[in-house]
């Protein structure tokens, strides 16, 4: 009896450290992109986090904030690496806009980007579009969370968090290309 006590304790413990290990950080890009991993700490000006594919570093300029995520790290996957003189996999195409809110293309050089006409109209119109499906997803989170759905209370969350880089990734291209500065009521609904 004695055993069986001691190997489900131990069965137990295992667990709750297994639970534990599962914390995960969104690492928030400048660029808008976002990285979920398990382990991070600063060397210097550099970020270094845990991959699948082991560590990573990346310039610590490069990254806009860190946040806690809800989400569990991807585990290590294997990857075919090309060998030397192989041509590299296709990269993922860029996910579509929907139609009707195409932004202003980035310029090639910072002298084009003072000679280009800022759409700032266009910029509002994108944000406008974001804010409302922000609030969509807010409204889907609360009722989700009202009838104890976990499911559709994560991926709420997953979309809040989605918007919400969206919002900061337009916020910082228009600032770029409208000499550091936003509109008064760029903030306001």
């Amino acid at each position: 009896m004695r055993k069986l006590l001691i190997s489900i304790l131990l069965i137990v413990v295992a667990a709750l450290c297994a639970a534990e290990s599962r914390a995960a950080y969104m690492i928030i890009l400048k660029n808008g992109g976002t990285i979920i991993t398990s382990y991070y700490r600063y060397e210097g000006k550099t970020l270094v986090f845990s991959s699948p594919d082991g560590m990573v570093g990346i310039s610590r300029e490069d990254v806009a904030r860190i946040e806690s995520a809800d989400v569990v790290p991807p585990p290590a996957i294997s990857r075919k690496v090309p060998k030397t003189g192989e041509a590299a996999p296709a990269a993922a195409p860029a996910p579509a806009q929907e139609e009707g809110t195409q932004l202003p293309s980035s310029p090639a050089s910072p002298s084009e980007a003072k000679q280009e006409k800022v759409d700032i109209q266009g910029y509002q119109d994108r944000m406008a579009e974001l804010r409302a499906q922000l609030n969509e997803s807010v409204e889907r989170m609360q009722n989700a969370m009202s009838s104890q759905d976990k499911e559709a209370e994560a991926q709420a969350r997953a979309d809040m968090r989605r918007i919400s880089a969206e919002i900061y990734r337009l916020t910082d291209e228009l600032k770029a290309k409208n000499q550091g500065k936003l509109p008064e009521d760029w903030w306001k609904e």
